[in-house]
């Protein structure tokens, strides 16, 4: 069961998912040293401060997830960045993946994200659309109970069909 799925998954440790600090500039530039976040290379702090919030400024909410990884010293950092945005009552995420976030990570922290997800107040639904490649990653969703595949539109993006996934959250409809 899905429930027992996510016991084994986290195992004693679960992936903590925070709202975006200021502090955390520090960790996005790092990742982007290591050619995270797709931005040309070679930029200078400040302008890459700027990409950044070019990049990240249609949206409503930045989320942060930290989880157990090998390449810091405590043992625990940030692995990964979601970026929210809503309409106030449909939020999309898009990922992010650290450079030095391993599958593992990946797993842990798309579960961990869409499990706080279904139990915000404030969200009535959350909807992911991906393209083929980014959908093998989220079917394994349902099989922790946290995301669901809905359907497919074809030719739904430039590289190809678009699939739908979703979940509810605990938003009362009005």
């Amino acid at each position: 069961d899905a429930r027992a799925r996510r016991s084994r998954l986290f195992n004693g440790s679960r992936p903590l998912v925070r709202k975006y600090e200021a502090s955390d500039a520090g960790f996005l530039w790092a990742a982007y040293q290591r050619g995270g976040f797709g931005l040309p290379e070679g930029l200078s702090q400040s302008e890459f401060l700027e990409a950044v919030a070019e990049k990240f400024g249609g949206v409503d909410l930045i989320w942060i997830i930290e989880d157990d990884n090998s390449n810091f010293r405590a043992g625990r950092g940030q692995v990964a960045v979601v970026t929210l945005t809503t309409d106030s009552w449909t939020v999309e995420p898009r990922g992010y993946f650290m450079p030095w976030a391993t599958g593992l990570n990946a797993l842990r922290s798309m579960v961990a994200f869409f499990h706080m997800i279904r139990y915000q107040k404030d969200i009535g639904v959350c909807v992911v659309k991906a393209t083929e490649a980014e959908a093998k990653h989220l079917r394994k969703m349902s099989r922790y109970g946290v995301l669901f595949p809905r359907g497919r539109i074809p030719f739904g993006s430039p590289a190809g069909d678009l699939f739908m996934f979703s979940i509810d959250g605990k938003k009362p409809a009005s």
